[in-house]
């Protein structure tokens, strides 16, 4: 979506209308919305880049790992080649199911010093392995936590967001496409728009269950530096 706006001024007399109108400031505001987010791009229109976690490699994710509390522990397995002790503890998250039936409930345990683990309250993280009290018996628990990936195909890839100076996103020209009619003749062909000078305004990432992701992207265009905002054309295929 393109959206020029233009800032309309007016003076009136004694009748109800203006005497007079006047084009005052101009905006133009592009927003899409896509199916897909390449975070490469993203880094680049905000200023970002990717750096990798300190101790090398990147980053992976598992939700809900289920594991049977029958020893008080329970060793967590990411995807090969990491190992339990590739897990970043300090991430873990332990949902444990108590009881059965009706009367089963679930609560979320914190994570405590190692031979500090309370039964039903809490538990501890040591080299990929969730230790829980000696008089912790057999249930049903969930992990979910973030481990090192150091293999040679790390799992995606990621872009920090940090407080880093205003003004700092980067100027770049768009140009976008789209097929459509002629609003002339009724032939098909393409509306393009060049805009000059970009920069990005926003992003709508929706966390929702059941449904596709459908990111939403704005920018604001703006004047470059030899006064060209957009050139707006239709091409006859």
């Amino acid at each position: 979506m393109i959206d020029v706006k233009v800032d309309i001024k007016t003076i009136f007399g004694e009748g109800s209308y203006p005497l007079g109108a006047f084009d005052g400031h101009r905006e133009i505001d592009v927003a899409g919305k896509h199916w897909t987010l390449a975070l490469d791009s993203l880094s680049f229109e905000w200023g970002m880049t990717y750096t990798p976690p300190p101790t090398g490699g990147t980053v992976g994710t598992v939700i809900d790992e289920v594991h049977t509390i029958a020893t008080h522990a329970a060793t967590l397995t990411p995807p090969a080649p990491a190992v339990a002790a590739d897990v970043l503890s300090y991430s873990v998250v332990v949902l444990v199911t108590l009881g059965a039936g009706a009367s089963a409930y679930s609560k979320t345990y914190a994570i405590v010093a190692p031979g500090s683990e309370v039964a039903g309250v809490s538990a501890s993280v040591t080299a990929g392995v969730v230790n829980f009290a000696t008089a912790e018996t057999a249930t049903v628990c969930s992990v979910s936590y973030d481990y090192l990936h150091t293999g040679t195909n790390p799992p995606g890839s990621t872009v920090h967001f940090i407080n880093t100076y205003q003004n700092s996103m980067n100027i770049f020209t768009m140009t976008l496409l789209k097929r459509d009619r002629s609003p002339i003749d009724n032939s098909v062909g393409i509306l393009r728009a060049d805009l000059y000078a970009v920069r990005p305004g926003g992003l709508k990432m929706p966390f929702k269950e059941n449904e596709a992701s459908n990111y939403e992207r704005t920018w604001k265009a703006f004047a470059d530096g030899s006064g060209k905002v957009m050139d707006l054309s239709f091409i006859n295929q």
